[in-house]
């Protein structure tokens, strides 16, 4: 995740920002950028259509506003994590996306903690976007669910040779 500014400066702020509405704002902000890169690491290409990663984050900091007078840290780390925790919750509180006909929901995006570059993944996902929609059902089939490409095959009605060629590029 991105690094905040010096924790020092983190700790004044979250101590003013008990007095100051302002100085919550500013507190809030040194965290946006942070949780704007989890956020787009647990929304589906899907669900962002339904909902931005920026829009998250903005509930997030409403949500975070209302709850900040029962906040009981004192630490920047732990309002850290109460903020990555209200997100997480605010994802994972939205409604599933509903698909129509042959197209299967994404699977989830790796989570920072699983040790993968969230740089490679993002542009892994947008590369991803790019590809027809049957070039993506057979590259996430093989890649996410780990099918063989037999049974890829018979899922999108083509040929176990005509998936391979798909799932490598050469369609």
């Amino acid at each position: 995740m991105d690094a905040v500014p010096d924790w020092d400066e983190v700790q004044r702020v979250l101590t003013e920002a008990r007095r100051s509405p302002e100085a919550l704002g500013v507190l809030l902000q040194m965290f946006q950028g942070d949780l704007d890169k989890l956020a787009r690491m647990m929304l589906t290409l899907r669900q962002r259509v339904q909902l931005a990663p920026s829009s998250a984050v903005q509930e997030t900091f409403a949500k975070a506003i209302r709850a900040f007078p029962r906040f009981q840290g004192e630490d920047p780390q732990r309002f850290r994590a109460w903020l990555k925790k209200i997100l997480r919750n605010y994802i994972l509180d939205q409604p599933p996306v509903v698909t129509t006909g042959l197209r299967e929901q994404d699977p989830p995006t790796p989570a920072p903690e699983a040790g993968l570059d969230p740089a490679k993944i993002e542009k892994a996902l947008e590369l991803l976007a790019q590809l027809s929609e049957l070039d993506q059902r057979v590259v996430k089939m093989r890649m996410w669910e780990s099918k063989k490409y037999a049974e890829i095959g018979e899922k999108v009605g083509r040929s176990e040779d005509a998936t391979r060629r798909i799932s490598t590029g050469q369609s």
